[in-house]
């Protein structure tokens, strides 16, 4: 069983109490420790919680880098993978505009961030199994930005996968299950991507219950825009939207969403 976790942690704002990362970050640490993941996808990591949450879960290796200069500075898709169970292989970092190469680039009708996905292959010891995963976080107001960035993904998921590779994608898409870039990413096209969630709890449009951003308000009536997508060869045993409260505050503005899988 491979359990994969996808967070956007929100970036430390700290515009109220609530939103500093002084009050949330180790809430996050015991969110994911009480999860059990395997794989943790993360958006919106910036560098001092970065180093926050490497030293609070040391069973993790992890990976990525800074949007803006490719190295710390800027927020991170990180990846995180139980370094007992998993060696990365191979792996990098592309940007999501029409030249992903060039570091700290912003594309299409985009907001004025770039944005960035961070990807590995990793051998799983113990199946002795390779893992494609791409981690990412698309814009957030430009609709045509969202599109031709599952557009590059998919396009970099032909590119990259062999044949023997299992396929995971996490990350916060900031759209639906009814928009285009769920639809490019999620459909009959190769390398085939299945949502694990809905693979779980079928529906034809995103539930009342859905909902995975909440801008620490608790409310779950909108979007899922969290997935974790999988090629076809893994079974979804479990998916869950994790509504973790304490003392009536979120680890963050988005809810995890957590599913286990099996080959």
């Amino acid at each position: 069983m491979l359990r994969v976790m996808t967070f956007n942690i929100r970036c430390d704002s700290g515009t109220t109490h609530e939103q500093r990362w002084d009050v949330r970050g180790q809430f996050i640490a015991d969110v994911v420790r009480a999860a059990m993941p395997d794989l943790i996808g993360t958006q919106e990591v910036l560098p001092h919680q970065w180093d926050t949450l490497k030293a609070a879960l040391p069973e993790y290796d992890v990976a990525g880098v800074g949007r803006e200069d490719g190295q710390r500075n800027g927020e991170a898709s990180a990846i995180y993978f139980r370094r007992d169970r998993f060696q990365k292989i191979d792996g990098g970092d592309f940007w999501l505009s029409e030249t992903p190469e060039v570091i700290g680039s912003k594309g299409w009708d985009a907001d004025y961030w770039m944005r960035i996905c961070t990807w590995a292959r990793l051998r799983d010891l113990s199946e002795e199994r390779a893992i494609l995963w791409f981690n990412t976080h698309f814009d957030h107001s430009g609709p045509i930005a969202r599109l031709e960035s599952a557009k590059l993904v998919r396009r970099r998921l032909g590119e990259y996968a062999t044949p023997d590779d299992d396929i995971l994608v996490t990350g916060d898409f900031n759209c639906g299950q009814a928009s285009p870039p769920y639809k490019a990413l999620v459909g009959d096209e190769s390398p085939r991507l299945i949502d694990a969630y809905r693979a779980v709890h079928p529906a034809d449009v995103d539930g009342p219950d859905d909902g995975t951003f909440h801008g620490f308000k608790g409310n779950h009536d909108g979007a899922r825009i969290d997935w974790v997508l999988t090629s076809p060869r893994w079974t979804t045993t479990s998916a869950r939207i994790d509504r973790t409260r304490r003392e009536g505050r979120f680890p963050s503005d988005h809810f995890p969403v957590v599913v286990d899988l099996e080959r």
